[in-house]
């Protein structure tokens, strides 16, 4: 009897030890499970933010490229303006010295015929 006692003894506590053992194992799968998991997660969320930080910059400088285009764009339009001011201008001014020189010039003939006839 003594015999069969110390064997339960022995079976309960193999048992015993089998289900601290499962337990323990459970707890520690699980406890690394949580921290790859957290690791997991804080990589994801890194590249995301790298992914996010990387298409904001490259929305930042096409809009950056953009204003830059239509700023250059604008000068150079105002220079074509000007320029083609100041060549209207001068045509314009030309044109009217032309007229005032002819003009000047069938005075001058006029009045020169008309001393010359007198």
């Amino acid at each position: 009897m003594a015999i069969q006692l110390e064997d339960d003894l022995a079976i309960q506590l193999r048992e015993d030890m089998a289900i601290q053992l499962r337990d323990d194992t459970a707890i520690q799968l699980r406890d690394d499970l949580a921290i790859q998991l957290k690791d997991d997660m804080a990589i994801q969320l890194r590249d995301d933010m790298d992914i996010q930080l990387r298409d904001d910059m490259d929305i930042q400088i096409r809009d950056d490229l953009a204003i830059q285009l239509r700023d250059d764009m604008a000068i150079q339009l105002r220079d074509d303006w000007a320029i083609q001011l100041r060549d209207d201008m001068a045509i314009r001014l030309r044109d009217d010295l032309a007229i005032q020189l002819r003009d000047d010039m069938v005075i001058q003939l006029r009045d020169d015929m008309a001393i010359r006839f007198r």
